[in-house]
């Protein structure tokens, strides 16, 4: 059985999109033992030409294309094409640290894990910096409950592998045309996860695109943050439903709660240049 597949959405990466397979291939896993699944989002630059070649190099790389429908919909045709016990989510614009992965994909095996976290760099315009600190006890076996109470912070995903049968039970993929989809789709999956694990091991090389539609003062960019932020307050108010524990339910309602304060605050930063459209929060 494959034990791991790497999952790339391909947008316009065509400086970086080599560079970031590159490193996959430098894990110390032997290549019988994982897949790449990329899926071409409709790039306009030479990115698809770019997959096409590496993939006629390897033998375990799926190359999928559509038209641009986001990195959303490019996830889940991957997860659905599938074949690995874990999965890993790249984005195209990053890459793996070299000879780092390979234990966390051991720790997970060995201890039949759900979620399996680990740190990242981050690279911003002022320097590199640790991101994805969590300040949970490490190497120790804990239910994804059990880790929203000690205060887990729902990071990207791509500083997490994921059980593809534990994600494929649940029927979990990320949402269409939301920002931020990475947290909300931890805030969905952590609560079902009966075991997940935290390492201190460094593995992925995040680039932080300053022109990012969290960062963007586009109207239009703006507006999608406002829309994706009501959207992931409502859907945690919705999780937060189904919760059994009082102690989990109000954990999301505030979680939720933070997210309209975020809201509020976004608004009053656009307020002055012109008028949103309102938009309510159940």
């Amino acid at each position: 059985m494959i034990k791991l597949s790497f999952i790339i959405p391909v947008y316009n990466a065509e400086a970086y999109l080599e560079r970031c397979i590159q490193t996959l291939y430098m894990q110390d896993i032997y290549e019988e033992d994982f897949e790449v699944i990329m899926v071409n989002d409709g790039s306009t630059d030479n990115s698809f030409t770019i997959a096409q070649k590496i993939a006629n190099e390897h033998k375990n790389i799926k190359l999928f294309t559509q038209e641009n429908q986001g990195s959303s919909v490019a996830r889940n045709i991957a997860l659905n094409n599938a074949n690995g016990k874990f999965v890993s989510f790249i984005d195209s614009d990053d890459f793996l640290i070299p000879y780092t992965l390979k234990n966390v994909l051991e720790i997970a095996e060995k201890n039949l894990i759900d979620i399996c976290s680990f740190k990242l760099i981050v690279q911003t315009p002022v320097g590199d910096k640790l991101g994805s600190e969590q300040n949970l006890p490490k190497l120790k076996v804990m239910t994804g409950e059990d880790a929203i109470v000690k205060g887990v912070n729902f990071w990207s995903v791509c500083s997490s592998i994921f059980s593809l049968d534990f994600l494929n039970q649940h029927n979990i993929r990320f949402t269409n045309g939301i920002i931020s989809q990475d947290s909300e789709f931890n805030m969905r999956v952590y609560p079902l996860a009966k075991r997940v694990i935290f390492t201190d091991i460094i593995s992925y090389y995040y680039f932080d695109n300053v022109t990012s539609a969290t960062k963007s003062k586009d109207y239009k960019k703006v507006l999608k943050k406002i829309e994706s932020l009501v959207y992931i307050a409502n859907s945690t108010k919705q999780v937060a439903s189904l919760l059994k524990s009082p102690f989990l339910r109000n954990n999301y309602i505030q979680r939720s709660n933070s997210m309209v304060i975020g809201l509020l605050k976004l608004l009053t930063q656009v307020q002055h240049r012109t008028a949103i459209p309102s938009a309510g929060v159940a």
